[in-house]
């Protein structure tokens, strides 16, 4: 099991995303709104591996704006659609070890998307991401279950 902050849901299992340049990216989930609201926030670098990722799981599709209140190193933002495809890349969006000033949080464009996959910063070009990949599955049955309790 991966190293994230406690606020992962750990009985969910960690799945892999297939990358067109490299090894794939082991990721857990955001599932609840605690989970969402919190995402990467008061966690050390050191405590995700530059393979890791997390995921924001939803259900339907909406412009998504991410902010980076209280975190500490800077991200990759991928907006994804239904079926996993890149409609949305930010990259080494800067890190706000504070909640306040609320204005001085770096924060996306506005994407419309289904889901989104944060990675450490420079990792989507390393792993060859770019809008309009669709981003496969390691064992597409397991997960597709997954997503599936997931949405009830």
């Amino acid at each position: 099991m991966m190293s994230f902050g406690q606020f992962i849901n750990k009985k969910w299992p960690e799945a892999q995303l297939i990358t067109p340049n490299g090894p794939p990216i082991k990721v857990s989930w955001a599932i609840s709104i605690t989970e969402k609201v919190n995402g990467l926030s008061n966690l050390e670098s050191k405590k995700m591996n530059k393979d890791q990722g997390l995921v924001f799981f939803y259900t339907k599709d909406q412009d998504r704006v991410f902010w980076m209140p209280e975190t500490f190193f800077n991200l990759d933002i991928i907006f994804l659609d239904k079926n996993f495809k890149i409609v949305g890349l930010e990259e080494n969006i800067k890190h706000f070890k504070k909640r306040v000033p609320d204005n001085d949080i770096p924060r996306t464009k506005a994407h419309y998307s289904r889901h989104v996959l944060e990675l450490h910063a420079g990792q989507a070009k390393k792993l060859g991401l770019k809008k309009g990949i669709t981003l496969k599955w390691k064992n597409p049955n397991k997960v597709k279950s997954l997503l599936k309790s997931f949405a009830r």
